[in-house]
């Protein structure tokens, strides 16, 4: 545990005014005992650095209705002394709430409590924890790259955040000394008068005078090192400490305050750079009655001046002592020796000398604070090297990358960064690539740990390409592409494309590597989102080609990818052969090519495995279905494809499938049969299949319909496609509004190809009712209306058209189908003359009539009214 100087010197005061006051106001021997129980037992929590139970202990009593003001003060004392080790052993942002809830609960205490002289130790605490808060922030500054104060001129934040709770600090301690001075008075000129009750004795006055001005000349201390140095300000600050310690350091030697005091009156002679003078306040320590704590701080003094003063002779002879006194060690001392040691590996590398004894013993110093498992010494420990890395570590990149990784370790990423750059940089130079690329690695896996994606994207994608030789180079490879894939997520457009290219790059690097098939769905998938229809198509085949023997080996979880890349291939070629149609080009000979490959692996699987077992695996019985759907929707000869799709239903069987597993399959069957021109046999009821398979089924049968030319083949499909249905359309309330729609609109649709139009009137009528924006489902329920040609459905075409007319925008497209439909059923209803002067009309409006298409229909129908009107 770090002897914090101002706890060290509170505790001993604290237990010499315990007693004093306890004398002074009578209070029973049950009090005493309660007051040094909560001292003890809380001082052995925050050793423990279990300041969280030491603090709500103190919360606790502190809460309690039947606490003394006596003991009250010295609970709050402790609670601030918990506060002050919390905050000093947290990191920030907690060190800050820290310091804050200190402050805040210290001003309410203060102001609730009675004017009592035990108030003032509480206030004196108060004012410890402020010259804790700014010795910590000084340190941080100071240890962390050395900060050039500036000489005049606005301070920099973080400087004016180090000085504010010190000048505050050293502002109420002024009063308190004032307060102490007029105390000591006024018992002076009414000596034997008794004081009132819980008042405090001139013994008293005295002990607390004394703390309060060691404390003030502490705090005078600090704040002169957060100027710079030579100014005028600082060796002011500085004079005034060391005035008032030399005052101090002529307590008898017996005294709570005399070794604190002539220990920092050497420390100021120091700064001072009064060697002489620094060695005479450390000369009159009694050494021989000093604990083996106490030794060690004097030890660490005396190797800061020899550093300090040159002093090589006393430096030697205080290192060769080790790090031990009277068996203890010191966390406070392992810190001045790693200072120690680092200064003189700075020396020896300025003058040219190997370096390695003393990076050895840093490294060594470090694991030793670590070990101490005190929050505090560590971190300072971590910043100190941390603020090191820079050009003070010289070019040894192992130096360099201690620092960076204690940037790390103290949460200044930026710099930890930075550094293993340095030490990256450095390696390099000095031919160390395996270092090299280690550094980079920690740097990326830095970034990588916090999150920042771009960052590590942009460290480990520099590491794969500069470091390709490196056996992680690989494993850098695959974090690059990692987190490409969470910027992919934020912002497709700006890196989709970047991160399929990675994955590219990476498989051709590392074809065979274990990650490799996952990342070849990725790489396709990609490439279907930017709609690189055919090379996505080729990713997905060469993924399914090295899937291959999953087929039987292993169990159907497994063979997952097996059918994505199956499906993922279907997908990507069919809108590759859509894109090709939209050009204006005959796909024939890239379907022709797709349904070939798909051919081909679906035989080399069936020769791979025995028997008929093939057709278990469903991405065989995918591939069947893709090659069939496409030479059907292409037109290619449909008895080849019932012959194909015949000889997978066999196996099927055989193997003992369900129906439903191949319901695709047997539909399509029975689609070749009615494109050759037969009546095929329905084996199946498509009412015992799952409602998610009958609804597959039709979708892709809708999808094939509509590329039929034959009309007779048409209808019987559109006939298959209603039975198959039937089921669906009567449990249709149970679907999703969505699907529900999308369901009654193809059911409109192969009503009104199998010809039966009043059904299919009846089915738009009900989706028009649903959905009278869509202008779409008016027109075709007019088409039909007109299809019908009688007079009552010509009547409701008119009607029909009349709402379409009304809810287009004039002069769109529909807007003048309606019009030209409107004067078609007119003239069909012989009113001739009302159907030429509509078109007339609408002539005048827009000379057009909708553009070259329409004008034609609409002047031929004009004529022939006008002919028939005669």
């Amino acid at each position: 545990m770090k002897k914090v100087l101002a706890l060290a010197l509170v505790a001993s005061f604290l237990c010499v005014f315990g007693i004093a006051v306890r004398k002074a106001s009578g209070e029973s021997a049950v009090i005493a005992d309660e007051t040094d129980v909560d001292r003890r037992f809380v001082t052995a929590l925050r050793e423990r650095f279990l300041f969280q139970a030491a603090e709500e202990h103190c919360r606790r009593q502190l809460a309690r209705n039947d606490v003394s003001e006596h003991r009250r003060v010295l609970l709050f004392v402790q609670y601030l002394m918990c506060l002050g080790d919390h905050a000093a052993s947290a990191a920030p942002p907690r060190r800050d709430e820290l310091w804050e809830l200190a402050a805040r609960t210290a001003r309410e205490f203060l102001a609730s409590e009675s004017a009592t002289d035990d108030g003032y130790w509480a206030a004196l605490q108060f004012a410890l924890l402020r010259i804790s808060q700014g010795r910590l922030l000084r340190e941080e500054l100071e240890l962390f790259g050395h900060p050039k104060f500036a000489v005049s001129g606005p301070e920099s934040p973080p400087v004016e955040a180090a000085r504010t709770p010190l000048r505050d600090a050293i502002r109420d301690l002024r009063e308190l000394e004032q307060t102490a001075a007029e105390k000591l008075q006024a018992i002076g000129v009414r000596p034997g008068i008794p004081l009132p009750e819980n008042a405090w004795n001139e013994t008293d006055w005295l002990g607390f005078e004394k703390a309060v001005q060691f404390r003030l000349a502490a705090a005078e201390l600090e704040l002169a090192l957060t100027y710079p140095e030579d100014g005028p300000d600082r060796t002011a600050a500085l004079a005034e400490a060391q005035r008032r310690l030399q005052v101090l350091a002529e307590l008898p030697d017996d005294h709570p305050a005399a070794f604190d005091s002539r220990l920092a009156l050497a420390r100021a002679c120091r700064l001072l750079r009064q060697w002489d003078s620094a060695r005479a306040a450390l000369a009159v320590i009694e050494r021989a009655s000093l604990t083996p704590q106490a030794a060690l701080r004097l030890r660490a003094e005396s190797l800061r001046l020899a550093l300090d003063s040159g002093d090589q002779a006393t430096l030697e002879g205080i290192l060769s002592q080790g790090r031990e006194a009277g068996g203890e060690t010191s966390p406070a001392y392992d810190f001045a020796l790693l200072g120690a040691f680092w200064m003189l590996r700075s020396r020896a590398e300025k003058e040219g000398r190997p370096t390695e004894t003393w990076n050895r013993k840093i490294l060594e110093m470090l694991e030793n604070l670590r070990q101490t498992g005190d929050p505090y010494w560590v971190r300072r420990a971590e910043l100190f090297l941390a603020g090191r890395g820079g050009a003070a570590s010289g070019n040894d990149d192992t130096m360099i990358a201690v620092a960076a990784e204690n940037a790390f370790r103290a949460g200044r990423i930026q710099e930890a960064l930075a550094g293993f750059d340095r030490a990256q940089a450095a390696a390099l130079r000095r031919g160390a690539v395996a270092e090299a690329f280690r550094f980079g690695l920690t740097a990326a896996a830095i970034a990588s740990e916090r999150g920042d994606h771009g960052e590590a994207y942009r460290r480990f994608a520099e590491l794969a390409d500069r470091f390709g030789d490196q056996p992680q180079a690989a494993q850098a490879h695959l974090m690059a592409i990692h987190h490409l894939g969470q910027l992919v997520q934020t912002d497709p457009n700006a890196y989709l494309e970047t991160f399929a290219s990675h994955i590219r790059i990476f498989l051709d690097r590392q074809p065979n590597h274990p990650r490799g098939r996952g990342l070849r769905l990725r790489l396709a998938q990609s490439l279907e989102l930017l709609a690189k229809w055919q090379e996505a198509a080729d990713e997905y085949w060469k993924l399914a080609l090295s899937l291959s023997d999953a087929t039987e080996s292993q169990e159907s979880e497994d063979r997952t990818p097996l059918l994505s890349a199956i499906e993922g291939f279907g997908r990507c070629t069919s809108r590759s052969h859509s894109s090709l149609m939209a050009a204006g080009k005959n796909p024939a000979a890239e379907v022709s090519e797709a349904a070939e490959r798909l051919d081909g692996w679906v035989q080399q699987v069936r020769q791979a495995v025995t028997g008929k077992a093939a057709i278990r695996d469903p991405a065989v019985r995918e591939a069947v279905r893709l090659s069939a759907q496409m030479r059907l929707e292409f037109h290619f000869p449909a008895q080849q494809t019932a012959a194909m799709l015949s000889q997978a239903v066999e196996e099927a069987e055989a193997a003992q499938l369900s129906r439903q597993e191949y319901a695709d399959i047997l539909f399509l069957e029975a689609v070749a049969h009615i494109l050759s021109g037969e009546s095929p046999t329905i084996p199946w009821n498509a009412d015992h299949w799952d409602e998610e398979i009958v609804r597959r089924v039709a979708q892709r049968g809708d999808s094939l319909i509509q590329t039929i030319t034959d009309e007779a083949a048409k209808r019987k499909l559109a006939e298959l496609l209603l039975s198959m249905t039937e089921s669906l359309a009567v449990s249709r309330r149970n679907q999703k509004p969505a699907e529900q729609t999308a369901f009654l609109e193809s059911r409109a649709r192969w009503l009104t190809i199998a010809g039966r139009l009043d059904a299919a009137l009846k089915a738009y009528d009900e989706l028009a009712e649903q959905l009278p924006e869509r202008g779409d489902l008016q027109e075709a329920m007019v088409l039909l209306l007109v299809r019908k040609g009688d007079p009552a459905s010509l009547e409701s075409a008119l009607s029909r058209l009349r709402t379409v007319t009304q809810r287009s925008p004039e002069g769109s497209s529909r807007w003048f189908r309606a019009k030209y439909l409107t004067a078609w059923c007119l003239a069909k209803l012989h009113r001739y003359r009302q159907a030429a002067e509509l078109i007339a009309v609408l002539q005048t409006l827009h000379p057009d009539l909708g553009g070259d298409e329409t004008r034609e229909l609409f002047l031929q129908l004009k004529r022939q009214c006008e002919s028939a009107g005669q």
